[in-house]
């Protein structure tokens, strides 16, 4: 990736539905104020300069904020330039579970980039993922409370390179 196209764009990192203190459903209050603050950062990037949104495709938090994404890109047409790069850490990763499975084939089926990390499983397969995104993001919009995890890992690597990092936690 160019330097100047990395410049323009954000990585997502967030839980698994399951570490949320709240399902993650959207009749849930808590949900619908995750998407809002998720929404805001979103925007807030795009004032900024950023153009590209890089989605781990994760159930939870990453699909979540990767719909966001394709959802303000189709109601907003001034917004309808912004790329979605849905980055599989291996190829066929998906979901048979409702809602993510929905989720996960709307972001891949819009997504303007997909990139997928490896043929097939393998124990670093999301490690990398998640390095994937941060070296090629200049920030990381995330949902981190402190837990130990994927997510725990990247804000530590993300640190490390100097990302801006937008915590919708906080």
């Amino acid at each position: 990736m160019a330097q100047a196209e990395k410049r323009q764009t954000a990585c997502f990192s967030g839980y698994r539905p399951e570490k949320f203190t709240f399902i993650l459903h959207q009749g849930n209050k808590d949900y619908l104020a995750l998407e809002k603050r998720i929404e805001e950062a979103i925007l807030q990037a795009v004032d900024e300069g950023y153009t590209s949104f890089i989605c781990g495709m994760a159930k939870g938090f990453d699909l979540v904020a990767g719909s966001l994404v394709v959802a303000l890109k189709e109601s907003w047409a001034e917004l309808a330039a912004l790329n979605v790069v849905a980055v599989l850490p291996f190829e066929r990763q998906g979901f048979s579970s409702e809602p993510w499975h929905t989720l996960h084939k709307m972001v891949l089926d819009r997504a303007s980039e997909v990139v997928t990390l490896a043929p097939k499983y393998h124990p670093q397969a999301y490690h990398d993922r998640n390095r994937y995104m941060v070296d090629n993001s200049n920030r990381l919009i995330c949902y981190y409370d402190g837990q130990k995890g994927g997510t725990d890992y990247t804000v530590k690597y993300a640190r490390e390179k100097g990302l801006e990092i937008v915590n919708v936690f906080e």
